[in-house]
Parts: structure tokens; sequence; C-alpha cells
């Protein structure tokens, strides 16, 4: 029997970045932070958003003060799954 295990921590972000959020999409060279939330809390940060010191857990309010024009889209796990 063959197994195999992947993890796509990232996986809730790509699956709404495109479809869900225009504005993620460069503009003027310029990536629009995102932030992925399921039940309240960030589940799935853009790299700008972790280096302005935003983690998973976070309230999407407490993000937000740390990045302002932060996106925040609620979790796809329909689009997860295709």
């Amino acid at each position: 029997m063959h197994w195999l295990a992947l993890y796509l921590p990232c996986l809730p972000l790509d699956a709404v970045a495109d479809a869900a959020v225009p504005a993620f999409h460069h503009q003027a060279g310029q990536q629009h932070p995102l932030g992925v939330i399921e039940g309240g809390r960030l589940i799935a940060i853009s790299g700008g958003l972790s280096a302005a010191g935003a983690h998973i857990g976070m309230t999407l309010a407490a993000a937000s003060s740390l990045m302002p024009g932060l996106h925040g889209v609620e979790r796809q796990p329909d689009r997860e799954a295709a």
C-alpha cells in the first residue's frame, strides 16, 4: 500500500486570492494584504501581513490595525476542494 501526505498551509489563501478578491492582484506593482477568516479569526495570511507582525489566530480587527488596507475574506472550502 502506498501513502502520500501533502501539507498545503497556503491552500485557503490560494483558493480565494484570484476569484474572491480582485483587489489582491497587483495594481501599480503593489500587492494588497489578504487574510482568510474562519470563525472570526485569521487562518491564512499573505506575506505582507506576516512581515507587519500579524499571525494566524488574530482577529481581523487586530490585523487591520497592523496593516491598513487589509482585505479579509471568509474561507471557501468548496474552492479548496476543487
